[in-house]
């Protein structure tokens, strides 16, 4: 199995030979082959887009010729249908194409209400076919994509500006070069007011990363007398 780079590797090193045997009937052949990607290899539909994408800026007909062979075979009723008929590479076809573009569609005033509805269909059909286990998750996935869950807006914590003093302090500024000037700082602040939270600051190691630890020890121990 080929990994990603592997895969960029080779169809970068196809297009840029694809372009000294540059012709009409090579580019139809090439669309031709592009269109007919075997339903088995669907995992190579984003790169073969990558390379139509890619080719399309110096050879229009490319992309054209596509979408021509794509209209002839799937008028809008037939597409319908295939929609409908929810089984095998269909639901792979219907997940690629809602992952890709499903959120623009979802989001735009005038495709909104057709992709809603196309997503209730959706879940729907996956609610009543006995789907397994991998289709079941890409129909989940393309859906959430699509309509993420409504959730409350985070709200975020409000603190004293002395406590953001002390956070920046510790958590920003401190680094190996700023231990001396940090712990000045922080001895220069009014103890009665800020030495508990001081504390829970110091408590709070898993904040930063590990290999930092040692720097949060330096004021704690110049601190303690």
């Amino acid at each position: 199995m080929l990994s990603s780079f592997n895969w960029f590797v080779i169809y970068t090193k196809f297009q840029v030979e694809f372009c000294y045997l540059n012709s009409k009937s090579s580019r139809k052949k090439l669309a031709r082959a592009l269109f007919n990607v075997p339903k088995t290899s669907l995992e190579l539909l984003p790169y073969y887009s990558r390379m139509v994408a890619t080719l399309s800026t110096c050879m229009k007909d490319v992309s054209s010729t596509l979408f021509c062979s794509y209209s002839r075979k799937n008028s809008t009723s037939s597409s319908i249908k295939r929609f409908y008929d929810f089984t095998h590479h269909n639901i792979d076809v219907a997940c690629n194409l809602l992952e890709t573009c499903g959120r623009y569609l979802y989001r735009h005033p005038d495709t909104n209400v057709r992709m809603e509805n196309m997503l209730e269909i959706l879940m729907r059909l996956k609610n009543i076919k006995n789907l397994d286990p991998r289709h079941s998750t890409l129909v989940e996935n393309a859906y959430y994509l699509c309509k993420p869950p409504e959730r409350s807006a985070r709200v975020s914590k409000v603190r004293p500006p002395l406590h953001q003093y002390i956070r920046k302090l510790l958590f920003t500024d401190l680094d190996k070069s700023s231990i001396e000037q940090v712990l000045r700082q922080l001895r220069k602040l009014p103890w009665s007011e800020c030495e508990p939270y001081l504390l829970k600051c110091f408590l709070k190691v898993h904040k930063i990363k590990y290999g930092q630890i040692h720097l949060i020890a330096s004021p704690t121990a110049g601190l303690s007398c």
